[in-house]
């Protein structure tokens, strides 16, 4: 985890990196959810940039949470439209 919080999940999702998100996200050892100081998860990380691979690859873990809110109040639902 950096000094905002972010983990290399959340990095590797918000630069659009599929293949590393993609072995990251398999690692039952790596919390998908992680929030850093902005309130943002490694999900909302991905969509926030338009790394439609990456937020594809993160929906399919079971235990994401995909309606989490970041500091401002924002969804990754609502951060797409």
């Amino acid at each position: 985890m950096d000094i905002y919080g972010q983990t290399a999940l959340s990095l590797a999702a918000e630069y659009g990196r599929r293949g590393v998100v993609g072995v990251l996200a398999k690692r039952m050892d790596i919390d998908p959810n992680t929030i850093d100081r902005y309130g943002r998860t490694p999900l909302s990380c991905a969509v926030s940039n338009g790394h439609e691979g990456a937020v594809k690859i993160l929906l399919d873990r079971a235990d994401i949470e995909p309606d989490s809110r970041d500091a401002n109040g924002l969804t990754p639902l609502s951060q797409a439209a």
